[in-house]
């Protein structure tokens, strides 16, 4: 993983703000904005990472988990 080669326990942290924001929202899936149709848009802390998902009923599904600089439209081409 790139942040553990940047600097040892750095990955570890990535991954555990990663795991933190899916548990917010998956406490609080309504919480993040919506930023097209019904897709949303949670913000990792700490890092310059979006994760993106949307809501059908009682389930959540993450559609992708992006870098901040990259394409937004990126996750499409993963659906």
């Amino acid at each position: 993983m790139w942040y553990e080669s940047q600097r040892p326990g750095l990955g570890d942290q990535f991954e555990n703000e990663v795991g933190g924001t899916i548990g917010l929202v998956a406490a609080m899936p309504e919480a993040a904005p919506i930023v097209l149709g019904r897709l949303r848009r949670a913000l990792v802390h700490r890092f310059p990472f979006a994760i993106y998902y949307t809501i059908e009923g009682t389930v959540l599904e993450i559609r992708a988990v992006l870098h901040t600089s990259r394409d937004p439209n990126e996750w499409r081409r993963r659906a």
